[in-house]
């Protein structure tokens, strides 16, 4: 049987690096796809534990 759960789900950080080191270390959760969105100038990370098709989006929490 396939998995059909989720893909992904995205999450606003304060600090994007920070939260890649949180989950690192408590989740085992490693950066799959880092980029910095062109349109918001915004540092955009994928994370993923790499026992499954699916990966954490991170982005920065805007105030705006």
């Amino acid at each position: 049987m396939s998995d059909l759960g989720f893909t992904h789900i995205a999450l606003a950080a304060s600090d994007v690096d920070a939260s890649i080191s949180f989950y690192a270390k408590y989740a085992q959760m490693t950066v799959v796809h880092h980029h910095i969105d062109q349109a918001t100038q915004s540092d955009v990370a994928w994370i993923s534990d790499l026992t499954r098709p699916f990966v954490i989006v991170l982005f920065p929490l805007s105030l705006d």
